[in-house]
């Protein structure tokens, strides 16, 4: 350890809470309340970065909490603008998830699926003149 506080160690093992502004962890790099990790493609022919944002948020739908987006798009200005990214999550819950192929199951009282509007406990197309409620079905 020098005079000043600078500690370099190998195979340490540290107990305690670790406070770090910047540096690197586990392959993630530190910087402010950001951890960020550059991840390649399988065919190692483009990358992506993917962020953690420790916030503040300020209860901001704009905010992401996660966020991952092309390697080209590296500006800090751009960081977790929805329009660059093709998956959010903001502080809110709030996921965006572009051509995601998802498993399980999905539930929903709102919004659009293939074509049909759900709302109201009712699936229906056409300007609710096809489709599908508890009390039945409308041709």
């Amino acid at each position: 350890m020098t005079y000043a506080g600078r500690l370099k160690a190998t195979s340490a093992s540290i107990s305690g809470n670790i406070t770090a502004n910047s540096g690197k962890i586990a392959g993630w790099t530190i910087s402010g309340n950001k951890l960020q990790a550059k991840m390649k493609s399988s065919d190692t022919s483009s990358s992506s970065n993917i962020y953690l944002d420790g916030g503040p948020w300020d209860n901001d739908d704009n905010k992401y909490v996660i966020y991952m987006k092309a390697s080209t798009d590296s500006t800090e200005t751009d960081i977790g603008n929805k329009t660059s990214g093709k998956f959010y999550v903001n502080a809110n819950g709030y996921m965006f998830a572009e051509n995601a192929e998802i498993h399980g199951t999905i539930q929903s009282k709102a919004g659009e699926i293939g074509g049909w509007t759900i709302e109201n406990g009712k699936l229906y197309s056409d300007s609710g003149k096809r489709g599908f409620s508890s009390t039945g079905i409308k041709a």
